[in-house]
């Protein structure tokens, strides 16, 4: 079984997720799910990572100043994951929402993702969410999304009972290669050493273009 999502059970992750409450349990999970499906990052890489991580750059020839995380992942190895506008418009509405009135406010050590009061459900002055509490948040999510779906859906309720922060790795490399997104930038984003570990990706694709092929297929039938 391919441990990244496919398009639709990522809308259908979306569209749960749209109709929770709008209280700080909403507002953490929104920023969770699109910094890790957005980034690729690994779990411990996720919980590890503050806002000293990240740096701004400006591309060759452009004046604009662009946003990127440095990631220490597997073996100490350090890596920048550049982000797009949009993540980084969730970061800061993310902070703002745990009480800092600005970026620049925030403080250099302050966690990405911060834990919640058991009893409030508030922020608990930036203490960071731990790798084992961000494991279980998302697979309390995927569980309830599975929860939520018909009988006829059965198939995909226990795909994404299976789901977890893993799966959001996998499903940002597919659906980035599915997007165009080059392979060799796939395979530096994800901190691959070799094109070779980051084409299992491209597997899943051609798997799907195949099935494609075969529903196209029967529109030569005479």
């Amino acid at each position: 079984m391919t441990r990244a999502l496919t398009i639709v059970e990522w809308k259908v992750i979306k569209d749960y997720l749209a109709s929770l409450p709008s209280d700080e349990r909403y507002y953490r999970l929104r920023f969770i799910l699109v910094l890790a499906y957005s980034t690729g990052l690994r779990l411990s890489e996720l919980a590890f990572l503050k806002k000293r991580h990240l740096k701004m750059f400006a591309r060759a020839g452009e004046s604009d100043w662009h946003w990127e995380l440095s990631v220490t992942g597997k073996g100490q190895v350090t890596r920048e994951v550049q982000l797009n506008l949009f993540v980084m418009n969730e970061i800061t509405h993310y902070f703002q929402r745990r009480g800092h009135a600005s970026f620049a406010a925030v403080p250099a050590d302050a966690p990405l993702i911060a834990a919640l009061d058991a009893a409030e459900g508030q922020p608990t002055a930036d203490q960071p969410l731990g790798a084992g509490r961000l494991y279980e948040v998302l697979k309390d999510f995927f569980g309830d999304v599975a929860d939520s779906l018909g009988k006829d859906k059965y198939e995909m309720a226990e795909r994404l009972r299976s789901a977890s922060t893993h799966w959001l790795r996998h499903t940002f490399a597919t659906h980035a290669l599915h997007s165009g997104v080059a392979l060799e930038v796939v395979r530096d984003l994800l901190g691959h050493k070799s094109l070779a570990t980051t084409s299992v990706y491209v597997t899943t694709e051609r798997d799907n273009r195949s099935r494609e092929m075969e529903r196209f297929g029967t529109m030569a039938v005479l």
